[in-house]
């Protein structure tokens, strides 16, 4: 591959340039259309809103994780499994005792 010549760098340089100066007027004009737009917006409280609010609670818990169910299934699953076999270690340990074992 040829090297770049010292006309083609400044080409590319003053390109980079021209890009990052439209770049940041088009950020401008999005900028001033934000405000505008928010400005006329009023807010309004309605009393769905007020209700709602205990839903919007509860599905923001829910939106933390998406995994949230799955986590719950795996909690009880590993509790089932250790209360299992702690009673089974008990139930040997017992059976050792009495000489059964």
């Amino acid at each position: 591959m040829a090297r770049k010549t010292r006309k083609e760098k400044i080409i590319a340089e003053l390109r980079r340039k021209l890009k990052v100066t439209q770049d940041l007027e088009k950020g401008e004009e999005k900028i001033e259309n934000k405000e505008t737009k928010e400005s006329l917006k009023i807010p309004t409280i309605t009393s769905k809103a007020r209700i709602g609010s205990e839903d919007q609670k509860q599905n923001s818990l829910l939106a933390i994780s998406p995994y949230t169910p799955y986590i719950k299934k795996d909690l009880t699953k590993t509790l089932i499994l250790a209360i299992l076999a702690i009673s089974l270690e008990l139930i040997l340990y017992f059976l050792d005792r009495a000489g059964k074992f």
